[in-house]
Order: C-alpha cells, then sequence, then structure tokens
C-alpha cells in the first residue's frame, strides 16, 4: 500500500481540479461548435419511451440482482416492478384525497385571491395594466389549458410504454449490458467496463441524493406550512419538494403560489410563509445539498456549483436537472485520467 504525503495529496487533487475545469471547457466548446446536442436531442426525443426504459431497468437492477439468489431473475423483475406500481398507487391513495380536499378549499378561496390582487393592484394605480393581463389571460388560458391536457395525457402515456418496457428491460439488463460490452476491442473491454460501472455507481448514487434532498424539502415544507396555518400545506409542501428538482429556480416557483395563499389569509400568514420558504431553501442550499450530494458522489461543494452554473447557462433549466449527475459522470472520468498520467510519471 503506498501513502501519499501531504504535498503529493494537495498536488493529486490540485491535478484532480484542473482536469475537471478542462473537461468543462471541452463540453462547452464542444457545445457551442457543433450540433452535437441538436442530434441528441432529437434521438431522445424519438427513444424518450427507450430511455425511460432503460433508466428504470438501471436503477432497479441492483436491487434485482440483491433478490436474485435463486437465478430466477425474470420473476424477481416482475415481483419487483409490481412492488413499485402498488407501492406508488398505494402512496397516491392516500394523498389523492388529501389534495382533492385541499385543492377545493384552495377554489373556494380564489374569488377572494384574486379580489385581493386586483384591489392592491388598483390601488397601486395599474388597472389599466391588470385590464391588458386580464383580457390576454381570457384569450389565451383556454387554448394553454387544452395544450396542457393534451400534453399531460401524451406524457403519461408515453411513462407508461416507458414502464413497460422498463419491465422487460429489468428482465434482460446484464445480458444487453453484457452485449455492449462484446462491442468493445478486448484489449479496452476491462478498461471500459471499470469505468462504466464506476460511472453508473456515482449517477445512481446521486440521482438518490437528488431525491431524497427533494423529500427533506417536502416534509420540511409540508410541516411548516402546517404550523403556521397555511391552507393546503400538504398540496403547497409537495409543490415545492417536485419543483426542488430544479435547482435554485425550481423551491421558489413552488413557493411563490404558496406566499400567494397565504397573504389572501393574513398579512401575518403571508410574512411567515415568505419567512419560512426563504429558511427552508437556505437550509437545502447551504446545508442538505451540499453536504448530501458531496457524501454521495464524493465531490467538492464547489464543483457541484460550478456544474450548475456552467450546465445551466448552456442548457436552461433542463441543464441545471441534469448538471450534478454530469458532474459525478465527469469527475469519474477525470479521476481515470489522472490515474493514466500518474503510471505514465512512474
Amino acid at each position: 500500500m503506498v501513502l501519499l504525503s501531504g504535498d503529493d495529496m494537495n498536488e493529486k487533487k490540485i491535478r484532480e481540479v484542473v482536469l475537471f475545469l478542462v473537461a468543462v471547457i471541452l463540453v462547452v466548446f464542444i457545445v457551442r461548435y457543433t450540433k452535437i446536442i441538436y442530434f441528441i436531442k432529437k434521438i431522445l426525443t424519438i427513444l424518450v419511451p427507450v430511455f425511460i426504459g432503460f433508466v428504470y431497468a438501471w436503477l432497479f437492477n441492483p436491487l434485482i440482482k440483491k433478490l436474485d439468489k435463486k437465478n430466477k431473475r425474470g420473476i424477481i423483475s416482475v415481483l419487483v416492478f409490481f412492488g413499485v406500481v402498488f407501492i406508488v398507487l398505494a402512496f397516491l391513495y392516500f394523498l389523492i384525497p388529501v389534495f382533492y380536499k385541499e385543492i377545493s378549499e384552495l377554489i373556494e378561496i380564489l374569488p377572494e385571491l384574486f379580489n385581493n390582487i386586483e384591489n392592491k393592484i388598483n390601488n397601486m394605480g395599474l388597472k389599466d395594466s391588470l385590464d391588458n393581463i386580464l383580457i390576454f389571460l381570457v384569450d389565451n388560458v383556454p387554448m394553454y389549458l387544452v395544450s396542457f391536457v393534451k400534453g399531460l395525457f401524451k406524457y403519461l402515456g408515453v411513462i407508461g410504454i416507458g414502464l413497460i418496457l422498463g419491465l422487460y428491460m429489468s428482465m434482460d439488463y446484464e445480458k444487453m449490458v453484457k452485449m455492449i460490452y462484446d462491442i468493445v476491442p478486448k484489449k479496452h473491454k476491462c478498461v471500459v467496463i471499470n469505468l462504466s460501472q464506476e460511472v453508473s455507481e456515482e449517477v445512481r448514487k446521486c440521482v438518490n441524493g437528488t431525491l431524497f434532498v427533494a423529500f427533506c424539502v417536502f416534509v420540511m415544507d409540508s410541516l411548516a406550512f402546517f404550523l403556521i396555518g397555511l391552507d393546503a400545506p400538504l398540496l403547497f409542501g409537495a409543490l415545492c419538494g417536485i419543483t426542488d428538482l430544479i435547482p435554485y429556480v425550481g423551491p421558489y416557483i413552488g413557493g411563490i403560489a404558496a406566499v400567494c395563499v397565504g397573504f389572501t389569509e393574513s398579512k401575518l400568514v403571508g410574512i411567515l410563509t415568505i419567512i419560512l420558504c426563504v429558511v427552508v431553501q437556505s437550509i437545502e442550499n447551504y446545508i442538505l445539498q451540499p453536504i448530501v450530494m458531496s457524501k454521495s458522489i464524493k465531490i467538492s461543494p464547489v464543483l457541484i456549483i460550478i456544474g450548475l452554473l456552467v450546465f445551466g447557462n448552456l442548457f436552461g433549466v433542463v441543464g441545471m436537472i441534469l448538471a450534478t449527475p454530469c458532474v459525478a459522470m465527469m469527475k469519474v472520468i477525470v479521476e481515470h485520467i489522472g490515474g493514466v498520467l500518474e503510471k505514465c510519471k512512474e
């Protein structure tokens, strides 16, 4: 076992950071000056169900392997699939009645909400602007609602097909991976297998960490909203948790709706809602996100933030969602390159 001195360890960390930044620059160059992203988007658009199925099979493969002790992968895959479906349906069975009740209560207070907003805008002397906004909403909202409903059913259908494909892919996941590895030349196969396995493990940890953080935000916001007496606390907590999957911007999107409803109840509830949203978001940004993600993928929070800024600038909201998994992949690749350079140096 080779022990590195303090100077050698610092030099190794600096080299990894430099290599990471070089990799980021290469990604930026490729995106800006080639059409590779355009082709990737087109391919993903066509193969979305296949992609969803593969992600499902990849995500649950460790669990299936752990349960498959008698070489009955097909049966285990079916049991896991129906187990996941059962858990989701049971979760929805208990939540949907609560959500329905809270949405009904919100619909009842919507007239009061709109009246309060109208009065505040009139007091500010912005009545003409309000009239223009109302005309725009009357003309466009029905069209957007129809489009949203069509898109919702379309995406639900795509997700359903993707999950069914995921069931069949999970049965033959190991064979599929082996077929991909067989394409690689023998002299590079060992390196490719080790690298892909490490990348897969790091990205899986990253996904688990992201979902865990979002769940924590859901619990904290729901509890906080309940304690201050905000209407529909669970609904708004769920909205904040779901939008938390979009770093930085997402939680505020969910928080705005809660704040608006809070002010319809009273100024105190509205102010407390703002404070609690800021507090929960601060805990998520400066405690949960850096600690959980840095522990799960063992990478500096600074590099995570750099990845969010770079990928968010390049790809917008989707880039921000995918930033941390991409950073995890790049981290593993950079470590391998660093290891190769170390061997060459020796």
